[in-house]
């Protein structure tokens, strides 16, 4: 069976592309901070790939990156790390 991971799998396109995947013949393991997902936490946080890795038997076919955030502010208040 083919292995993938979504990031942003909680809604939206990541829930629909993970439905997808998972239609297609995938094992899906899905990461979001909220939500049903295999994974819950922070795409910036290093044991959250380990543990999806983990769960995928350490191989994957496919990855999304889909998780993203909004911050709605002035560019001249927003810091390099946003």
């Amino acid at each position: 069976m083919k292995r993938a991971v979504v990031s942003g799998a909680a809604a939206g396109i990541g829930a629909a592309t993970a439905e997808h995947l998972t239609d297609n013949g995938y094992q899906v393991v899905g990461i979001d901070l909220r939500g049903d997902v295999a994974v819950r936490g922070d795409v910036s946080d290093p044991a959250v790939w380990q543990r999806a890795l983990e769960l995928c038997d350490g191989e994957v076919d496919a990855l999304v990156s889909n998780a993203y955030t909004v911050a709605v502010k002035a560019l001249d208040l927003t810091t390099p790390s946003e």
